[in-house]
C-alpha cells in the first residue's frame, strides 16, 4: 500500500486541477495563475514574491514569471512598498477583483467536493495526516 501513497496524492492533485480549470476556463488563466491570484486576494495589503513564493512553496523563478505573466494580462499591480523600498508589493487590479469571486467560489466547490463523504473529524485527521506527510518530505 506504501507504494500507493504517491500515485494518490499526485492523482488527487491532478484531479484538483482538472475541476479547478473546467471552472475557470472562461478565464484567460490556467491552474498556476489562479493558484496565486486566490494568495494574491487573501493578501488584503497587498504581498511581496518573496512571501508568495513561501505560502504556495514555489521557487523564486516560478514566482516571477507567474506574476509577471498576470500582470501583463491586467490582473495584478507591483508598486514599491513603502515600508521597505527594496520590495515591491503585488496587489489586484480592478480587473483582477472582477473575478474575485469566481475564483473563491471554485476553490470552495472544489473544497466541498472533495470532503463531500467525509465527516468534520475525517477532513481534520486527513489534514493532520497530509501535513504529517509533507513535513517528512521536507526533513530530507
Amino acid at each position: 500500500m506504501k507504494e500507493k501513497l504517491g500515485k494518490y496524492i499526485s492523482s488527487t492533485y491532478r484531479c484538483i486541477i482538472r475541476y479547478l480549470n473546467e471552472e475557470l476556463k472562461d478565464l484567460d488563466i490556467n491552474y498556476g495563475q489562479h493558484e496565486f491570484l486566490y494568495v494574491i486576494m487573501l493578501a488584503e495589503n497587498g504581498i511581496n514574491q518573496k512571501r508568495l513564493s513561501e505560502i504556495l512553496e514555489i521557487g523564486k523563478s516560478t514566482t516571477a514569471k507567474t506574476v509577471k505573466s498576470l500582470e501583463s494580462l491586467g490582473y495584478i499591480r507591483r508598486e514599491i512598498d513603502a515600508e521597505d523600498k527594496r520590495f515591491r508589493k503585488i496587489y489586484i487590479t480592478p480587473k483582477g477583483e472582477s473575478i474575485r469571486q469566481r475564483i473563491f467560489e471554485s476553490y470552495n466547490k472544489v473544497n466541498s467536493k472533495m470532503s463531500k463523504n467525509l465527516s468534520e473529524g475525517e477532513v481534520d485527521q486527513l489534514l493532520y495526516l497530509l501535513d504529517k506527510v509533507k513535513h517528512n518530505l521536507n526533513k530530507e
